[in-house]
């Protein structure tokens, strides 16, 4: 593995955060960068949301707790379940699996391959970004 330099001043720097079907969450960043995952309470009510939130910011390090700013969040998401036929949909949808093509050049013997990603075959299931 290659490791980055430090970024210079005014360079941004590139984090990527993986959820894994099971839960499991992976933070890939340069060795300067520091990560917390934290779990917030799951509340119904919007008043149980701002005491999460409190419950949340109080148990921070003071590190962290001065980014936990609605300002400072640079990206969200949903968690999802993915599956092998959801990812094949979406690479089909967004034209960068080729499937037609691999067919016509003889590559897929009986088409239940991805041509994008190898190792998964059409049916089964897994964590999959597209």
């Amino acid at each position: 593995m290659q490791r980055k330099p430090t970024p210079r001043a005014g360079q941004r720097e590139a984090v990527l955060a993986v959820l894994n079907s099971d839960g499991f969450v992976e933070i890939y960043a340069g060795d300067h960068v520091d990560v917390r995952i934290v779990n917030a309470v799951h509340c119904e009510t919007l008043a149980g949301e701002v005491s999460a939130e409190r419950l949340i910011e109080q148990s921070l390090p003071r590190r962290f707790r001065d980014v936990y700013f609605p300002g400072n969040r640079r990206g969200f998401g949903m968690v999802e379940t993915v599956t092998v036929d959801d990812c094949w949909q979406r690479a089909t949808e967004s034209g960068i699996c080729k499937i037609a093509d691999r067919l016509a050049q003889g590559d897929e013997k009986d088409g239940t391959t991805c041509p994008t990603f190898p190792g998964l075959s059409q049916g089964g299931t897994a964590a999959c970004l597209v």
